[in-house]
């Protein structure tokens, strides 16, 4: 039956997919309610009479007050007219400065300029703050729309709705946090959804900015105290001068467990999938935020919003059995701390139909990256290569059945323990062939001590990996090299041996071949680097430095080759006693050769200087010369772009489309970079394309560019010099990352990402540069 094509209130045309068979206006009536009354009801008595719409616009004759918004603790709300500009504004008027801390004029002004330099999608913008008369006030971007509040009084929503609003918090208080600011106030009444479907959080910081916790700004008014509190996460009430960013995560869960059920988590209650039948892995996610200890909660708001991201774009797989879900609810008076079962959600292709015509929002939403990953397991053995069974060193997100003895382990590495011992130097370019039930399809290269070399694509290493492929990511199986003879390389793992034939080198990256022949009665395909970019000129033999990193020159400083690896990292923090450990465990299995990840802008810093003061006491690096970071310009031009005339990163971002670090077609050729590929099992992932590595993988993996330098894109993010703009003190990564896939505005040569400079993360790294002592341009 064809819906009709008026809404039945209004009688205005509907657009085809309207939610609820109403139009916007008329859905947004419904779940606002009545106006509020007038200001002085619930309020306290100092803020009733100095926040009426008749003082307020004695003392701002500057604004046009419309109408009430909403009043609270936190002050009063209008929608005003800013009439020197004609816009259309939200006028927040803020309890009287008797009633707040001696402190107040300092710390507003304070509070009021950090929020103001907030500029992110899902956070209310602050235009302007002042005081006229003792009347403090902040000028907010109006959001045409209803709270999460309204619109759970008008219906409950879906789990689907509810899993495409919460990753839209998720980033904007991960950009907030890494701006340093802390809500301290996150429930459904400071969330608000806009009449297009844009979600927007509101009174950021203002309860710091009041000096007081939100408790303390709602026991004055009637009926709120109860409703906040239970909002706040623990900390909040016991140790407030602890509080950080975690308490906005638990907040957050709140929320998250509230959209959900239609309740909230207090007391004795259920696990959301008990309560309202929603997917398994979502009880994890809301426990996991609701851990009383901050400590044992999510440390990121980005983590929780992959998580989800995860349930939302992975098939329903098989139920779980009955005993799988617990029937006991949680017992937690306040707040819960379990953890819980798993079983996999899939949310239909075309989510439920939202309210206040929220259905452009909430068609399927592609998540930022790959499934999460746990953290790795340090026990985890290295298993036998061959017809035995494996341990999964790096295992999925959702649990996968071990494969039994009879199955071949795969997707992992081979990796050569022990240098190739040649006179000459060797070449083993691309080697693909069938062995037993797997595919070697080239050999990955590393750094060593030992002077034979081993040449791949056209460049000379000294170590490898042979890189395994089949259908089951994980396996990592040791080999070592046992024997050289004449043409070919013996490679030994265990109860099999590889024999590898072994070509001279022609050096030549611009060149593509094929080349077959017949070992053991087994076809081996030996195939050179694809044709590679035009060089303007031969890469330079790289120039080596007291760690073994790489330089090539470019413009007018020299780029190492590779990113920072592991080892390299390992030897500034144990030379200056490093108390940071997050880089150490990354979550999945990390080498020395390695990119080292989970290391801040600042300690990226803190490495080129203990870098640079050790070799000039060395006597290796000049005293003219340093290490740094290279600046946003530089990469650019490392990473083969013409010139860029913005002036900010901010203003270059994805400036130049349809170029990426490996040219302009669209998917990325095999072996183009480390991205999120089909080897992870991602929604996300470039259709077509596999890489062979889940997560990071060794530097020298991929094909270099036309410097010479690898990882230009792909693998991870990497720090440069410059901020994001002029005002800003978030500073800029560059490259894309394996966290990266399907998203073609994130591969980009010209993308730019920014966050805090004491932020990191499981796919943030750096690279170094060696520059004249004067800074970068």
């Amino acid at each position: 039956m064809e819906t009709s094509r008026f809404c039945p209130q209004c009688r205005q045309p509907l657009a085809p997919d309207a939610p609820e068979g109403l139009c916007p206006q008329c859905l947004l009536k419904a779940a606002a309610g009545p106006p509020p009354s007038g200001a002085g009801d619930g309020l306290p008595d100092d803020l009733t009479d100095i926040a009426a719409p008749a003082e307020v616009a004695k003392k701002l004759p500057q604004f046009e007050i419309l109408e009430l918004l909403g009043r609270g603790g936190m002050g009063v709300v209008y929608k005003a007219r800013q009439i020197q500009l004609d816009r259309i504004v939200a006028l927040k008027i803020l309890p009287p400065v008797d009633a707040l801390s001696p402190n107040f004029i300092a710390r507003f002004t304070r509070e009021a300029r950090a929020l103001a330099k907030l500029n992110h999608p899902n956070i209310v913008a602050v235009h302007d703050f002042g005081e006229t008369n003792g009347l403090y006030f902040i000028v907010m971007e109006y959001v045409d729309g209803a709270n999460l509040r309204q619109l759970q009084q008008g219906r409950k929503l879906s789990p689907g709705e509810a899993l495409a609003i919460i990753p839209k918090i998720c980033e904007a208080l991960q950009y907030a946090h890494e701006e340093g600011l802390v809500h301290r106030d996150i429930k459904p009444e400071n969330l608000l959804i806009d009449t297009k479907g844009r979600v927007k959080i509101a009174d950021f910081g203002l309860a710091k900015m009041l000096g007081r916790e939100p408790l303390d700004m709602t026991l004055t008014v009637s009926g709120m105290a109860l409703g906040t509190m239970r909002y706040m996460a623990p900390e909040q009430l016991d140790k407030p001068e602890t509080v950080d960013h975690r308490a906005d995560i638990y907040s957050l869960g709140v929320v998250f467990y509230e959209l959900l059920t239609g309740a909230l988590p207090v007391g004795h209650f259920e696990l959301p999938s008990q309560k309202a039948s929603v997917d398994t892995r979502l009880d994890r996610i809301v426990l996991h935020a609701l851990e009383r200890l901050p400590e044992r909660r999510y440390q990121q708001a980005r983590e929780v919003q992959t998580d989800i991201e995860s349930v939302a774009s992975t098939p329903r797989a098989a139920a779980a059995s009955p005993a799988a879900a617990a029937s006991t609810p949680v017992d937690q008076t306040f707040p819960p701390s379990r953890s819980a079962g798993k079983k996999t959600f899939i949310i239909s292709v075309a989510v439920a139909a939202f309210l206040l015509g929220f259905w452009l929002l909430f068609r399927p939403i592609p998540p930022a990256g790959p499934p999460a990953r746990p953290a790795a397991d340090a026990s985890t053995p290295a298993v036998a290569a061959g017809n035995t069974g494996v341990q999964r060193v790096s295992p999925p997100v959702e649990p996968r059945r071990t494969p039994s003895p009879s199955e071949t382990p795969s997707g992992g590495h081979l990796a050569i323990d022990h240098p190739v011992n040649s006179p000459a130097a060797a070449v083993a370019p691309n080697l693909a062939f069938e062995e037993k039930n797997f595919r070697v399809t080239s050999i990955l290269v590393g750094s060593g001590t030992s002077p034979s070399l081993a040449v791949i694509n056209g460049r000379a290493y000294s170590e490898g990996e042979l890189l395994r492929v089949s259908k089951n990511p994980g396996a990592r199986v040791p080999v070592r090299v046992k024997q050289i003879s004449g043409d070919n390389v013996v490679l030994e793992s265990h109860d099999q041996t590889i024999v590898v034939p072994l070509r001279r080198p022609e050096l030549n990256q611009n060149k593509g071949a094929t080349d077959e022949t017949k070992t053991g009665g087994r076809e081996v395909k030996s195939v050179e680097s694809a044709p590679g970019p035009k060089m303007e000129t031969p890469v330079a033999t790289p120039a080596v430095n007291s760690l073994g990193q790489r330089f090539v020159p470019v413009g007018d400083v020299e780029f190492c080759i590779w990113p920072t690896r592991v080892k390299d990292f390992e030897a500034f923090a144990q030379a200056v006693k490093l108390p940071s450990v997050r880089w150490r465990s990354a979550g999945f299995k990390q080498g020395p050769d390695h990119p080292v990840v989970d290391v801040t802008w600042q300690e990226a810093m803190a490495f080129c200087e203990w870098l640079t003061n050790k070799e000039h006491q060395e006597g290796v690096l000049p005293a003219n010369r340093v290490y740094r970071l290279p600046s946003d310009l530089e990469w650019s031009k490392a990473v083969g772009l013409p010139e860029e005339p913005q002036k900010t990163p901010a203003e270059r971002d994805s400036v130049i489309a349809d170029v990426y670090p490996w040219g302009t077609e669209w998917p990325p050729p095999p072996r183009a970079g480390n991205y999120t590929g089909e080897e992870t099992g991602s929604d996300v992932a470039i259709k077509g394309y596999d890489d062979g590595f889940p997560w990071t993988s060794p530097v020298g993996s991929f094909k270099p560019n036309q410097y010479g330098l690898y990882d230009m894109g792909g693998n991870v993010w990497q720090w440069c010099l410059d901020s994001w703009n002029e005002t800003s003190t978030a500073k800029v990564l560059r490259g894309a990352s394996w966290y990266n896939g399907a998203r073609k505005l994130s591969l980009l040569s010209s993308c730019r990402v920014h966050a805090a400079p004491d932020s990191s993360t499981d796919n943030y790294g750096f690279r170094i540069v060696r520059a004249s002592s004067e800074k970068g341009k």
